[in-house]
């Protein structure tokens, strides 16, 4: 919402926090008013539409322009609000479905394609038949049943304020469309308001019933917002026809139940010809609404395109084209207004050309001991490595890798897809003979298991030490590759107690940090009750993220309850300001 368009009322969002600068309470008061009374501003309502040409297209037509919403930023700040105390209310009761991948903490593109490459693997494994169906909602947000989203508030014991809420967000809503003097008004009676902070909450709600239909034996199903992958297995072609025609049926009645409809144009089947188990030229026969679903090579799935062989190189295909395109206008960008900085286009490659090669790691990870893969991901950056070294076109690609001392792409996609299976998948991996443990590494809390009335604020002052009581030093530091985290304790200015410890030498000073104020609080919680006891640190990261109300670091959260127990005071000291803090290193 940071860089979010006014509204129809033209408020932005530099307004409304210059207001909760000067007077905080205006906007706490209001935005509590409207969660107690379960009332949803009228005016907030209106939404603003802008009409954009899509390029290429005849502007006589209809379907030649792109729509947007843009919705006041106030009503953005309590949609908002909205859908933290639902998104809670969901998590705390075990509501979201565990198949739902879009809109959700901690899931991504990377993730959807990861899990159905699971379920592909499964079949391959077991050495048996498996189709892919391709299910698109038509028009899924503007369609949705408001009934239904209601219905399931219900189902997952909505608190009555926030469910008078949502109805009264969903009563007169209207669009308004200005061109010179003249304006438009259409009433939105259907589907999630466009442009607002819930709809993927809301349409989720409606989606995660169609995830809790029963599947077939060997089947799997997820989805991404509104984009459904349905995976098949059985013993033979037949199977796989009964078993998808079955779903489909339960499908379309859930469809109809809640007023949704899926759109056969834009849904496709494939079957895995790899291993020689099905053939695209006798395909299982299956259906939708007595029309038979088109038979492909490849799908596209939420940006990487399957092939029926799983080689993917039609997916590298694409992204080597679009990387030269990408490279071609970013180096003419790039010679015209910074060609004295040779060493731009290697920033270039590192922040945008080589993340953008490495998308969809999570459907192809597994695939990288495949030779011809390898070689695929190594000539999609060719073309940057030459413009990096400026050498001759004809030079071979490994020649190319050593000149520029850029990492082979294969190499670097095996780390990126080992850390993602580390950090998100929870996978214990294994390079070479070294073992990683997602155990042994910083996890993140999921942060809709608090309550967002619940986030706390750990302020702090930048007094200078008085010599008064106790004062408490903290440090981390990272010295010769070696990390450590050490605290001095004064009382009166004599100092009484200091300990060091040693941390992982791949620990960094952030952690070390952390590791020091929370041996400080170690401290404080053996010597009992004082009347003052104030903590020093120089570090102002860890400060900030204990400034903040919202935080996924499980060490942040842990200190801000401990320091709200304790309701003592932390301040920040300069390294330099503080001949105690020098002394205690």
């Amino acid at each position: 919402m940071m860089f979010s368009a006014p509204g129809i009322d033209s408020i932005s969002i530099e307004i409304i926090k210059e207001l909760h600068d000067m007077n905080p309470d205006i906007l706490h008061y209001t935005y509590n008013k409207c969660l107690e009374l379960g009332i949803f501003p009228e005016t907030w309502k209106k939404g603003k539409l802008i009409i954009f040409n899509k390029p290429g297209k005849d502007p006589s037509l209809p379907n030649a322009y792109r729509p947007i919403c843009l919705l006041s930023v106030l009503e953005k700040i309590l949609d908002k609000l909205l859908v933290f105390r639902i998104t809670h209310l969901l998590h705390k009761n075990n509501k979201l479905h565990k198949q739902q991948i879009g809109f959700r903490n901690g899931r991504s593109c990377e993730t959807a394609n990861f899990r159905l490459w699971q379920a592909i693997n499964i079949a391959l494994q077991k050495r048996v038949p498996v189709t892919l169906l391709s299910l698109d909602v038509q028009v899924a947000l503007d369609t949705v049943w408001r009934t239904s989203i209601l219905f399931q508030l219900t189902q997952a014991n909505c608190p009555q304020n926030i469910f008078n809420l949502v109805r009264n967000y969903f009563t007169n809503r209207s669009i308004h469309y200005f061109q010179d003097e003249k304006v438009w008004n259409f009433d939105n009676q259907r589907g999630v308001p466009q442009g607002s902070c819930s709809w993927p909450l809301f349409w989720n709600l409606v989606m995660d019933t169609a995830l809790d239909l029963p599947l077939p034996q060997g089947s799997h199903i997820q989805a991404y917002a509104d984009d459904i992958i349905f995976v098949i297995r059985g013993k033979d072609k037949e199977e796989i026809e009964r078993k998808g025609n079955a779903f489909l049926e339960k499908l379309l009645a859930w469809g109809a139940e809640h007023k949704l409809s899926f759109n056969i144009q834009k849904t496709f089947q494939m079957s895995i010809t790899f291993g020689g188990r099905l053939n695209l030229r006798n395909p299982p026969i299956i259906s939708i609404n007595n029309h038979t679903i088109q038979v492909v090579n490849n799908i596209k799935y939420l940006g990487v395109t399957w092939d029926c062989c799983l080689t993917f190189t039609k997916n590298f295909k694409a992204l080597r084209d679009k990387t030269d395109s990408l490279t071609y206008k970013l180096s003419t960008v790039a010679n015209e207004f910074y060609s004295k900085r040779s060493g731009l286009f290697r920033k270039i490659y590192y922040g945008a050309i080589e993340p953008y090669l490495l998308f969809g790691v999570g459907a192809w990870g597994n695939r990288l001991e495949l030779k011809k893969i390898r070689d695929s991901l190594n000539s999609l950056q060719r073309r940057s490595l030459i413009k990096i070294t400026k050498v001759y076109r004809t030079i071979s690609t490994e020649a190319l890798q050593v000149i520029a001392g850029i990492v082979p792409l294969d190499i670097k996609a095996k780390g990126v897809f080992g850390k993602f299976l580390l950090t998100t998948i929870n996978n214990v991996i294994k390079f070479g003979s070294k073992i990683f443990k997602w155990e042994d590494y910083e996890t993140r809390v999921e942060p809709h298991n608090i309550h967002s009335a619940d986030n706390i604020s750990i302020t702090y002052n930048k007094h200078k030490p008085s010599g008064e009581e106790n004062e408490i030093y903290t440090d981390g530091s990272k010295i010769k590759d070696q990390v450590a985290a050490a605290i001095v304790v004064f009382y009166y200015n004599a100092e009484i107690f200091n300990r060091t410890i040693r941390l992982s030498d791949f620990a960094t000073v952030y952690q070390a940090e952390v590791t020091g104020i929370q041996m400080a609080l170690e401290f404080i919680s053996t010597i009992g009750p004082w009347n003052k006891i104030n903590l020093y640190t120089d570090s102002l990261s860890v400060l900030e993220a204990l400034n903040t109300f919202k935080t996924s670091k499980q060490e942040i959260l842990a200190i801000k309850n401990d320091i709200l127990e304790m309701s003592k005071k932390i301040h920040y000291t300069p390294l330099d300001s503080s001949s105690h803090w020098n002394s205690g290193e």
